[in-house]
């Protein structure tokens, strides 16, 4: 796998820690998993999507949606759990 920008910025352990909360590795304690994003925005996913392995995060200003085929390609565009 190439190294993207984000991964040079986010932390190796938080780059871990968000593999595993969408792979499925950990129990949600609220209706919606928060992600950041290097670039400084902010998103959710749902846990109906997150439980359909559906990766759709919603832009929680824009409230723009973009669903990403891996979670490799999530990390790739900068998203991290919050």
């Amino acid at each position: 796998m190439r190294t993207t920008q984000a991964q040079k910025n986010w932390s190796e352990p938080l780059l871990e820690l968000t593999r595993k909360v969408m792979n499925l590795e950990f129990v949600p304690s609220a209706d919606s998993i928060y992600l950041k994003n290097i670039n400084g925005e902010f998103g959710a996913l749902k846990v109906g999507d997150w439980l359909a392995a559906r990766l759709r995060v919603q832009n929680r200003e824009t409230l723009v949606e973009s669903e990403f085929a891996s979670v490799d390609a999530l990390i790739a565009a900068g998203w991290a759990v919050d």
